[in-house]
């Protein structure tokens, strides 16, 4: 009943990565000892479970729920280069549905925003290929920051947005608010990484001080 790592820690992601990441070695023996029949069980356990949620934390928050996204982006990773384009191009429909449709889709929220993610990663790999021909210099500059971008973006668009209101009559408003909140994300996302950077230096300084010695050590 409670949101991983809720109380003014950090954001409840965070929490679930770390729990998921302590779990991924045996996630992964499964995986790899019968891929299908531990995603059959996987996605049988999910659809039981979200049709009979009652948890109190918000179900696309919930451990289980994202630990269901993780394992389909493992299943990714295993057969991707497997999975035919023709197949890929069906969830270019499925996308633009969901992307296009009127009102609010009367669906459980946690498929209702699984499946349209699934659908854009599916149907933006079709472009793979002609993106691998161009220069994409800025992209591959962003994405040395993309872990940390994604690190902080909730939590800059949770500390700017109060200051604007509930519903915004000028579009212009609106851009303001976005625009501050896209040059606060990438402020912040580089703070990170320097900080992140600067740690991990010291970290494989430390461990190579700590080798160096075991060396000297066995020399004696």
């Amino acid at each position: 009943g409670i949101v991983t790592f809720s109380r003014g820690i950090g954001e409840w992601f965070l929490g679930a990565l770390v729990i998921l990441s302590l779990v991924f070695p045996l996630l992964r023996y499964l995986m790899l000892k019968n891929a299908k029949v531990f995603m059959a069980a996987v996605l049988l356990l999910y659809i039981v479970y979200i049709y009979n949620y009652s948890s109190s934390v918000l179900i696309y928050m919930n451990l289980f729920v994202k630990g269901f996204d993780f394992v389909l982006g493992m299943w990714y990773g295993l057969y991707w280069d497997k999975i035919n384009p023709k197949i890929r191009a069906l969830a270019i429909p499925v996308f633009l549905f969901f992307l296009f449709y009127p009102t609010e889709f009367v669906m459980n929220e946690a498929i209702k925003i699984v499946i349209p993610a699934a659908a854009f990663l599916f149907s933006f790999s079709l472009l793979e290929n002609a993106l691998q021909k161009c220069k994409l210099t800025m992209i591959n500059w962003l994405s040395k920051f993309s872990y940390e971008l994604f690190l902080v973006h909730h939590i800059v668009i949770y500390a700017v947005t109060p200051y604007y209101p509930d519903f915004m009559d000028e579009a212009i408003d609106f851009i303001k608010m976005f625009g501050k909140e896209i040059i606060f994300i990438f402020v912040a996302a580089v703070a990170a990484k320097l900080v992140s950077d600067i740690i991990i230096k010291y970290i494989w300084k430390v461990i190579d001080n700590l080798k160096l010695r075991a060396v000297e050590r066995s020399g004696e």
